[in-house]
């Protein structure tokens, strides 16, 4: 008597008299096996699969950057939540207390609608300035992203 597992019967059951779908199906998973482009990108290299590289060495650096003011960042999120009851997204609405409970209670980020790096002098920044974001969509803001 020949040997099968739970998930072979299974399969059996649902396609045994469909053998059209399963010479179909079959058919396509051949394909894809032995298409050249599918055989490359699955073959990792032992260099690949080993790769390691250091890190975690101590390094200093002198930067420039444009200051942010922490109090206007909280009275937005404080403005925000009294309207909404929540800090979700603006974007996408995701709310990190919804998700992951109290440790995401209150967390949210803010994201300046005119860049502060493209400005030129200091700047009076208003509450309506700012909208409410989560740190996904923020980044991918910043990498280009529209917010149209």
């Amino acid at each position: 008597m020949a040997a099968y597992s739970k998930l072979d019967k299974e399969i059996f059951d649902e396609f045994g008299e469909q053998k059209q779908i399963l010479k179909e199906i079959a058919s396509n998973v051949k394909k894809v096996i032995n298409n050249p482009d599918f055989i490359k990108l699955n073959i990792i290299s032992a260099e690949e699969a080993h790769y390691s590289a250091k890190e975690g060495k101590i390094l200093y650096q002198l930067h420039r950057y444009k200051e942010r003011n922490a109090t206007l960042v909280n009275k937005k999120k404080k403005q925000y939540f009294k309207r909404h009851g929540n800090l979700a997204c603006e974007l996408c609405q995701f709310d990190f207390y919804a998700v992951y409970g109290e440790v995401g209670k209150g967390f949210a980020e803010c994201h300046h609608k005119v860049p502060l790096y493209s400005l030129n002098t200091e700047t009076t920044t208003h509450l309506d300035d700012l909208m409410i974001i989560c740190s996904n969509c923020h980044r991918m803001v910043h990498r280009g992203w529209s917010l149209d």
